[in-house]
């Protein structure tokens, strides 16, 4: 059994049909609000289906949250939007002895997180600023930018349906 705790997420990118009928699985699998109504009951299929319609639509990613989100993870959508290539971007609430976090996926690229505090700003460990600070101060500028644009998350793309 594990602990239950806030968690939100944005999907987007294009998918075809077959693709949009096993995001809707795995959506029903996970079972999250819509939009960012944590509050939001319990959606069927037919629900997400049309809040997938309506982000393609309004030319968004879809957006989705659970108070009670397994781990503060959507496991199913996550590992489905991995494997089929399509973006995401979640923010999950400290909980307990588990920290904020923001974790996000494009495709082509291995899942990223960032450790954020309770308010949502980024946290950056002591080592890393210590690596960054290593040569001239030119270099030190370099490094540190490097590393934030490799730990700032890139705005979800929007939902696209193709044919």
């Amino acid at each position: 059994m594990g602990d239950y705790f806030s968690a939100s997420i944005e999907v987007g990118g294009p998918m075809t049909k077959p693709t949009l009928d096993a995001l809707v699985a795995a959506i029903v699998t996970d079972g999250p609000s819509i939009g960012d109504d944590y509050g939001g009951g319990d959606p069927g299929e037919q629900e997400y289906r049309d809040a997938i319609a309506e982000a393609a639509a309004a030319n968004e990613p879809l957006k989705l949250c659970d108070e009670q989100a397994r781990s503060g993870t959507f496991e199913s959508i996550e590992e489905f939007c991995e494997k089929n290539g399509l973006a995401f971007v979640r923010s999950s609430e400290a909980y307990c002895e588990f920290g904020a976090e923001i974790v996000w996926f494009q495709p082509g690229m291995k899942q990223t997180d960032f450790v954020v505090s309770v308010s949502g700003d980024a946290c950056i460990s002591v080592d890393d600023i210590r690596e960054c600070m290593s040569g001239t101060p030119e270099e030190q500028v370099q490094k540190l930018n490097a590393y934030l644009a490799l730990k700032t998350p890139p705005a979800c793309p929007p939902i696209a349906i193709v044919v």
